[in-house]
């Protein structure tokens, strides 16, 4: 932090908004590659079976490896640009409730890990039910 003689209110309330985003953003960084590695594990089997049950109902024209894969990376972009917005509301987090850094991200992140896994369990549903109806 900078040493300023003569600050105000407002530079003083900058500067620590500033030191509470740099903490956040070095913290969440690390935990980036962890939460792409359970995404990736949780929804690449899935969207695998999805795609060899098309191929075996004779949809694989259709629905495709294209189809799935092309879900997958739109999903998996929005979750990522969604992940990004945990070190501002980790930030915001600690000044409001007056959490210690550390307990608010990992709480952060465990709420955006079950949102992203249920919005990624809704998608797959969507697909399965889609599917099913060719077994009608």
């Amino acid at each position: 932090m900078r040493m300023q003689i003569f600050c105000t209110g407002k530079e003083r309330a900058a500067d620590e908004c500033r030191q509470y985003l740099d903490k956040a953003w070095h913290g969440w960084e690390k935990l980036w590659v962890v939460y792409n590695v359970i995404m990736v594990a949780l929804t690449l089997p899935c969207l695998w079976l999805l795609w060899l049950l098309a191929k075996f109902i004779g949809q694989g024209e259709r629905y495709g490896f294209g189809f799935f894969a092309e879900r997958a990376i739109f999903f998996g972009m929005l979750a990522n640009v969604c992940f990004l917005l945990g070190p501002l509301a980790e930030s915001c987090t600690c000044r409001v409730l007056r959490w210690r850094m550390g307990r608010a991200r990992y709480c952060l992140l465990a709420a955006g890990l079950l949102f992203s896994i249920g919005i990624a369990s809704l998608l797959l549903q969507k697909m399965c039910n889609h599917l099913a109806l060719y077994f009608r």
